[in-house]
């Protein structure tokens, strides 16, 4: 038995999986914990040691499936989704390795590192079913359910318009136009009291 066979089978195995899976939930309270902790609390370092050490992990584990199925790797959409976050890892560590721990850039590399938690669904066969599932749901329905919310608004900002829209009122400035009509109608989807329909 080869080298790059022994790897494939350490790779299928259940036990690499569920070691995975481990590494994903304790890496999941350790990201939280260092949102939590003060940068100048002295917990603070081991939390990023800890970081590196689940980074080193990750890259592990990437270069092992890349080894062993090199071309059909990149053809899973949930391996692309890991390497994604493996890499948006890497950026984030050059840039504080720079010195750059307060631009923009950085601050958003972190918000997206918080999806390394979905990694786990690359190894639960019954998660990539329902994700599966709603992708698909999301890309044929998506356009015909927004557009239908589109025009009901539309319709509903022209009624509005029609009933309320007196520029004599001060107080339904709001209805004085259409386009007015349709921001307050949109607005009101979020539940704002600032903007209740009165």
């Amino acid at each position: 038995m080869d080298f790059q066979t022994f790897v494939l089978r350490v790779v299928n195995t259940s036990y690499f999986k569920t070691f995975i899976i481990v590494v994903i939930m304790i890496n999941t309270v350790q990201i939280s914990l260092l949102v939590s902790i003060p940068h100048t609390s002295p917990a603070s370092a081991y939390v990023r040691i800890a970081d590196h050490c689940f980074l080193g992990i990750y890259t592990t584990e990437f270069i092992m499936k890349i080894y062993v199925l090199p071309r059909s790797y990149f053809l899973n959409a949930f391996n692309c989704f890991d390497f994604f976050i493996l890499i948006i890892s890497y950026l984030e560590l050059i840039l504080q390795s720079s010195g750059l721990d307060n631009v923009g850039t950085l601050k958003a590399l972190r918000i997206i590192r918080t999806f390394r938690a979905l990694r786990s669904v690359s190894f639960i066969k019954g998660l990539q079913v329902i994700v599966t599932a709603l992708w698909t749901t999301l890309q044929t329905t998506f356009l015909h359910v927004t557009s239908l919310i589109v025009m009901l608004i539309f319709f509903f900002s022209i009624l509005g318009y029609f009933l309320y829209g007196r520029p004599e009122f001060e107080e339904n400035w709001h209805w004085s136009s259409l386009g007015h009509a349709f921001a307050r109608f949109f607005l009101n989807q979020f539940h704002d009291e600032t903007y209740k329909i009165n």
